[in-house]
């Protein structure tokens, strides 16, 4: 089966070819991002009610969650991207569906989104792609989407998302940080072959976002 990994599903999708492993692209440089040229004027709320500046690119997406990889895949070392990462797209992964008698995986995927009006567009992309996947759209062959919600307190704008098939399931949650785009997926099956239940994807999710949610604020905190 395959899983999804995308700033929501309408935006970068990462399919994989064995037994629902994550394509993942490179982590790229592990230097703190600095502010985007001319955008120092532009700021939204950030940590502790301080401004947040829009960042010129993601940081480390092998460093943002924290804790979570020790707690939801335990034992696992980060695998960052491949070749095919870009300046403003980086993505890393813990685990492996595909193995074990109860395989688990969790991914983040951080987008930076640039541009004249950083925070604005990152605003407008982020509304468009959760009307997108509200509706349910571009899914995998067989694969169903159960739950939908927007989440409060969480970043700038969030929502989250459970889809399954027969044999694996995986909790998505998208979230905008300024000019960052998160997307956290932690999914896997039962050591029956069949998919997780809805509250441990999806929590599990919830969780790591909220610790990558956390990091990128003291980042862009003015």
């Amino acid at each position: 089966m395959a899983i999804l990994l995308a700033g929501a599903l309408t935006g970068v999708l990462a399919v994989c070819a064995i037994a629902g492993l994550f394509i993942l692209k490179n982590a790229g440089s592990t230097a703190p991002p600095h502010l985007a040229p001319d955008t120092s004027h532009q700021s939204a709320p950030g940590a502790g009610g301080a401004e947040f500046l829009p960042l010129d690119g993601p940081p480390d997406a092998c460093k943002v969650l924290a804790a979570s990889p020790a707690q939801l895949v335990p034992g696992t070392k980060p695998t960052p991207g491949t070749a095919t990462d870009t300046a403003t797209e980086v993505r890393c992964s813990w685990g492996d569906v595909g193995l074990g008698d109860d395989p688990r995986e969790l991914s983040v995927e951080l987008r930076s989104v640039l541009g004249v009006d950083p925070l604005g567009e990152a605003e407008v992309q982020f509304t468009d792609e959760m009307a997108t996947d509200k509706k349910g759209e571009n899914l995998l062959p067989g694969q169903k989407q159960k739950y939908f919600a927007e989440v409060k307190d969480l970043g700038d704008q969030a929502y989250v998302l459970y889809l399954a098939d027969s044999a694996f399931a995986q909790g998505i949650l998208n979230a905008r940080v300024g000019n960052i785009l998160v997307t956290v997926s932690y999914g896997g099956s039962k050591s029956d072959d069949s998919p997780l239940s809805q509250d441990t994807c999806v929590n599990g999710a919830k969780a790591a976002a909220a610790n990558a949610v956390a990091a990128i604020k003291k980042l862009g905190a003015a």
